[in-house]
């Protein structure tokens, strides 16, 4: 089913899946569990309590704890980055609202930093007179700006507080959103012009060889962000469709 809807709403429909069963298991427990605890508990009375409950409550406060480490973790590394982006970039221009900063080798060549004031940073080799096209880098601007626009970074922040399961198996949620977001942001980006769809795939293979190269040299802190080129995960698909558009199905 989610195969066959838009990307925007493929977009919405992961993010969805994955806050409800936390946001259900808090409100069955404000709602349900807290109350009954309190009306039917006997207050007077010793009750003892089995080893193995004690060991399973506290695996799961642990787990919660550690859930809430990595997030505060990584928002920190994330405001730290920003910080220094805004420290040593330069003002390159003022897209609408989001001011983009080119940025000496940053580890993301094209991607969205910051949460209530982002900004948009572009590596300064791609600005350069043998870099990225200015009408290539006008509409991956564009798919950075649909990223803000839609709150994208916000929503990473609130799913790195998740509690999961990846001691025991890997996440297949989060890259399966930041995939359909990036198709998202490729169709507002693209706005059904072919000229700019091209303008867009170039924008991607430049960022993605670029983005390869310093992945290379070394991995770098979590840092929340949106970029241009977020994988290469699906990157043959992701330029296949921008060169290979299909129609769009008409609503029903």
């Amino acid at each position: 089913r989610l195969h066959s809807a838009t990307p925007r709403r493929r977009e919405r429909a992961l993010y969805r899946i994955q806050l409800a069963p936390p946001l259900a298991a808090l409100f069955m427990t404000a709602a349900v569990c807290i109350p009954a605890y309190i009306r039917f508990e006997p207050a007077r009375e010793i009750e003892s309590v089995s080893g193995p409950c004690i060991l399973l409550a506290a695996a799961t406060a642990l787990w919660l704890s550690v859930s809430l480490f990595r997030g505060l973790r990584t928002l920190h590394h994330t405001l730290r980055f920003t910080r220094a982006c805004r420290r040593s970039g330069r003002l390159f221009q003022q897209c609408g609202t989001t001011p983009v900063l080119s940025v000496e080798q940053p580890a993301y060549p094209v991607a969205l930093l910051g949460f209530r004031r982002p900004l948009i940073i572009v590596s300064a080799d791609l600005l350069a007179k043998n870099g990225l096209r200015s009408d290539a880098l006008a509409v991956a601007l564009d798919h950075e700006r649909s990223h803000a626009l839609h709150r994208d970074n916000w929503k990473l922040l609130s799913l790195s507080f998740l509690p999961r399961l990846n001691f025991l198996i890997d996440d297949p949620w989060t890259p399966a959103w930041r995939a359909a977001a990036d198709w998202a942001a490729d169709d507002d980006a693209v706005r059904g012009d072919s000229n700019r769809s091209l303008l867009l795939a170039e924008a991607i293979l430049r960022t993605a060889r670029a983005a390869r190269t310093r992945a290379l040299r070394g991995t770098a802190a979590p840092v929340i962000h949106t970029a241009l080129t977020a994988a290469e995960a699906g990157l043959v698909t992701r330029i296949d469709r921008l060169l290979h558009p299909r129609p769009a199905r008409a609503e029903r």
